[in-house]
């Protein structure tokens, strides 16, 4: 896919490890998803994509981690910036868990 105008950065969160300062969150724990692959605390909890729409920056996440970022009742999917011209679709970053020993 080339890049246009119309590609959005789009931040995911699964909302049980948003910030309290934003207030209530209304996505399920993650910890109870029963979806293919499985999450757990190493998995990614926040991700940035550039992407034309939603469902694709939820695709993205999904490819590099796991099932959850398909899920709107578990992953908060938000457009938050309009991607620079010559960015090309992907992933831009991602904070991954933690593991026990760090």
């Amino acid at each position: 896919m080339m890049n246009d105008t119309s590609m959005k950065a789009w931040f995911l969160s699964l909302p049980f490890f948003t910030s309290p300062d934003l207030g209530p969150t209304v996505g399920l724990n993650p910890y109870q998803w029963e979806g293919p692959n499985g999450w757990t605390d190493m998995n990614a909890q926040t991700i940035v994509a550039c992407a034309v729409d939603e469902s694709e920056a939820r695709q993205m996440a999904a490819d590099i981690d796991c099932g959850i970022w398909l899920e709107s009742n578990y992953a908060a999917c938000i457009p938050f910036a309009v991607c620079q011209k010559d960015w090309k679709p992907g992933v831009i970053c991602v904070e991954w868990g933690s593991a026990e020993n760090e």
